[in-house]
């Protein structure tokens, strides 16, 4: 893990967030081929008239179009926040700086640095994969205070594009076992109309390690474990599509569930025990505590259903919560018996 250290005159200066944006990332991951550019050299108009001209340079063509063979995009991705690992909804929500890097040689140039271009109309008259999340439920660009994105062409006609997104992405988890789970959630990435053929994805082999954390990241309710890469090509009806998976592994913590949920329906049933030690002729009060003990036993179990999704399976907590109500109901049975007797 790699510690950033930023000026806290950086910090507390007004400088456009675009520039400490900019300061962050290069730091990190000191763009392609680890090039730190000492210099970023503005756009021109050349260079802009260039990407008007249909007649040397096609927005629509892939960079190898014209050679039969696929572009290929190295990706990498430093997860900024994770969060609300959602049980009820089967989602959870990600802000995340996406890079990616290819090579387009239509756009070599003579400068001496690496182009900058912040301006979308500019970039969008560029060719850029379209890159796109098959499980995100939800997605939006940051664009406060300043849209978040920059694009860094070097003159060897490599292109580095960082940008930051949200997501809410959809994770289907197995709860057999609540509240004692761990859960694999995947982010799957993938071109939406070029097949293999014409883009194929992979994860940066210059960037260690490709997926990237936020050290400080902490959950309520969950602790990330491990967050692991991988491909996930699936041949569809028409065609091969290259895809990639970012694995996130998560376990759910205890405490909250012991305290708000063991503790107090152990106590339930302790309590309801006192049965044993009333003596047998104080009828009023021994069935006024197996009630009551049965009946916050059984509100316990519906605060617990409420939180969850309604699925076809027993969970670990509906064995708990059952196990409960039947020590309290056995008790309020060995009354009736004791009673009737």
């Amino acid at each position: 893990m790699q510690l950033i250290f930023i000026p806290k005159t950086l910090l507390k200066s007004k400088l456009n967030p675009t520039f400490i944006l900019l300061f962050i990332s290069n730091t990190v991951y000191g763009g392609p081929n680890d090039e730190r550019p000492t210099t970023l050299v503005p756009i021109t108009k050349d260079f802009i008239a260039r990407l008007e001209d249909e007649n040397r340079y096609n927005k629509y063509a892939t960079p190898t179009q014209h050679k039969g063979l696929a572009t290929n995009v190295s990706m990498s991705m430093f997860i900024e926040g994770i969060s609300s690992f959602s049980a009820q909804t089967m989602d959870y929500q990600l802000d995340v700086y996406m890079y990616q890097e290819w090579r387009d040689e239509r756009l070599k140039h003579n400068g001496s640095g690496p182009l900058l271009i912040r301006d979308k109309e500019i970039f969008n008259k560029i060719w850029r994969p379209d890159i796109y999340f098959a499980n995100a439920r939800q997605a939006s660009f940051q664009s406060i205070t300043e849209p978040n994105f920059y694009v860094w062409i070097f003159p060897n006609g490599r292109v580095w594009y960082d940008l930051r997104i949200s997501l809410v992405a959809i994770c289907m988890m197995n709860l057999w076992k609540y509240p004692l789970d761990s859960q694999t959630c995947e982010l799957r990435i993938l071109s939406y109309a070029y097949p293999e053929t014409h883009l194929r994805l992979r994860w940066s082999k210059k960037i260690k390690p490709p997926i990237d954390r936020n050290p400080d990241i902490k959950m309520p309710d969950m602790r990330l474990v491990d967050i692991r890469m991988g491909e996930c090509n699936g041949t569809y009806a028409i065609g091969v599509w290259s895809c990639m998976t970012a694995v996130f592994y998560v376990e759910r913590e205890m405490l909250h569930h012991i305290i708000q949920t063991y503790v107090p329906t152990s106590l339930i049933v302790v309590i309801s025990w006192f049965n044993f030690w009333l003596d047998i002729d104080t009828a009023p009060a021994r069935v006024t505590l197996s009630i009551t003990t049965l009946l916050t036993i059984e509100t316990q179990a519906n605060a617990v259903k409420l939180a969850l999704p309604e699925v076809s399976y027993m969970k670990a907590i509906d064995s708990w919560m059952g196990l409960c109500l039947a020590f309290v109901f056995g008790n309020f049975q060995k009354l009736l018996v004791t009673w009737l007797r």
